[in-house]
């Protein structure tokens, strides 16, 4: 009935609308919302909902997070629970953040879980981590990782970083390749729990100038890994000289690319020590690749 209109403003109005509805691009929608970044969907998110993408999201210098002048992609603070649904859809950037791909943060009055799941989390050449969780209060926060495929390229980063007291499960389908990193999933600070279950994966190609390891746990973490498998071309499960807690029950590790035993950091299970910090190992199951470090 607009195209029908005698009067040509009718007329014209009636074109600017449709033409803003078709030019308008959604990368998620939260039910029949949609949004054109996941930074906007993450701030309109109620408790509860999930955000599935629609898209690939690709973190530019026009939409990612300052992060108190780190760059990140995702940038998320306060004590919602929700989940992502990747839908089989990419989150990436193009050399803009040198941070976090995604940075998730409990900065509320309550504790808060979040689910990120079916897809792809790709940090590419100079972000940090392509993903990380925190906490700034006694209320914490527990992520779950789902058929996640975690990827990060950059010497010194950690593919996932958990830290503050925050809650990390790693799933069935979740695959993390650090294809220049030195740590696969890296544990931090007081409180802070790392669980990884049967059916994920770690894949380390290791570093010149780090140790490459497949997991590592630093400040007193605790990383409990009740299965998956994980290969290394040097380190295998490490705790850092700051001392850490490591419980193994089950699982495949491999160090040294093969197994073979060999040093400079290429033990399957690490346990370092300084300044009298604990660092505690306890095995109960697994099958393990690779020599036994202590020092």
């Amino acid at each position: 009935t607009k195209w029908c209109a005698k009067d040509d403003k009718a007329v014209k109005n009636a074109a600017t609308e449709m033409w803003n509805v078709v030019a308008k691009v959604y990368v998620a929608k939260i039910g029949e919302d949609g949004y054109e970044s996941l930074n906007e969907a993450v701030a309109a998110v109620q408790d509860g909902e999930t955000i599935t993408l629609v898209a690939d999201e690709t973190f530019t210098e026009a939409n990612r997070y300052n992060n108190g002048g780190y760059w990140d992609g995702l940038g998320y603070s306060g004590d919602k629970s929700f989940t992502i649904d990747l839908g089989g859809y990419t989150i990436k950037q193009d050399g803009s953040l040198n941070d976090y791909l995604i940075w998730i943060k409990n900065d509320g009055a309550k504790a808060n879980t979040i689910t990120l799941k079916n897809g792809t989390m790709d940090a590419g050449t100079t972000a940090y981590s392509a993903f990380a969780t925190a906490s700034s209060n006694k209320q914490t926060i527990t992520v779950n990782l789902e058929n996640i495929n975690l990827i990060n390229n950059i010497s010194n980063g950690a593919v996932v970083k958990a830290r503050g007291g925050s809650v990390l499960n790693v799933k069935a389908g979740t695959v993390i390749t650090g294809k220049d990193s030195y740590v696969g999933i890296e544990a931090v600070g007081n409180n802070t729990v790392v669980n990884v279950y049967e059916g994920a994966e770690i894949y380390q190609k290791g570093t010149t100038s780090y140790v490459g390891a497949i997991i590592g746990a630093s400040y007193n973490a605790t990383l409990n890994i009740y299965g998956g498998k994980g290969k290394s071309a040097k380190c295998g499960i490490i705790v850092m000289s700051t001392g850490a807690t490591i419980n193994v029950s089950g699982g495949e590790w491999t160090a040294n690319t093969d197994g073979t035993y060999a040093n400079d950091n290429k033990g399957v299970l690490i346990a370092q020590s300084a300044s009298g910090a604990k660092s505690i190992v306890n095995v109960t199951g697994g099958t393990f690749k690779g020599g036994y470090n202590c020092y």
